[in-house]
């Protein structure tokens, strides 16, 4: 850590970012200790979902279509890496053996996701049934996931790209040209009783942090669209 008057500025500096995103900051002999909690929009969070912390659970209705979840401010600059865990899936008769294939794991430029997060032009998504990577098209990428794994994402706003790994396996990296100048992480899930967990592990807080150390839980807000042109809002992908 860095001593003297150019330290405690940075701490300042940190603290005043993280609190305008509702978070905490506290620290204590030379040991920083961060939490950031991102803001949820409840007017817009499908009814389908709730929040329990750092978890998000797909826990109303009885049939299966995508809700898409989103923060509620989008990452700017920096390098920014954060963990999507698949902690469960429904118990119904299609849950277990489904495995929490139908999940996708990405971001997207817009504050809100009709579909899943890949559906469209303006969002990337990686998806669990067959490890291709989505954006409006699909294509060969990475490894299949599901119930149990932890999918690490990591997005470097300044160099454009997003990548991927599973259970600490680097994918490799799914896009290179990213181009737009916010960047919303985003979970879709598909199935009743579906449950993932995501914590942000490393980078530029906001764009307005350190890289060297920073850790935070992400809370999401989510969004929902009713209707999409030429898509069928609750269909599936097909498993190319």
């Amino acid at each position: 850590f860095r001593s003297g008057n150019s330290h405690a500025n940075s701490l300042m500096r940190l603290a005043k970012d993280w609190n305008r995103f509702g978070g905490e900051y506290s620290s204590g002999r030379g040991e920083e200790s961060r939490t950031v909690q991102l803001k949820w929009d409840p007017t817009k969070m499908p009814k389908e979902l709730s929040v329990e912390g750092n978890r998000v659970v797909y826990s109303g209705g009885t049939a299966q279509k995508y809700c898409a979840v989103v923060t509620e401010e989008p990452f700017v600059s920096g390098y920014h890496e954060w963990e999507v865990t698949l902690e469960s899936c429904g118990n119904d008769n299609v849950g277990p053996g489904n495995q929490m294939r139908d999940t996708f794991v990405g971001i997207s430029e817009s504050p809100t996701v009709a579909q899943y997060c890949g559906s469209n032009a303006t969002s990337w998504g990686y998806y669990a049934n067959n490890g291709h990577g989505y954006h409006a098209s699909s294509k060969n990428y990475g490894k299949p996931y599901k119930v149990g794994d932890v999918v690490s994402v990591r997005l470097d706003c300044d160099a454009g790209t997003l990548s991927f790994s599973v259970n600490d396996e680097d994918q490799g990296v799914a896009w290179s040209d990213l181009n737009c100048k916010e960047f919303y992480p985003s979970v879709s899930l598909y199935w009743p009783g579906d449950t993932v967990t995501v914590v942000y592990v490393r980078g530029d807080a906001m764009g307005g942090g350190s890289s060297s150390s920073s850790s935070f839980s992400s809370s999401f807000s989510s969004s929902f669209s009713p209707s999409s042109p030429n898509t069928d809002l609750f269909a599936r992908p097909e498993n190319l």
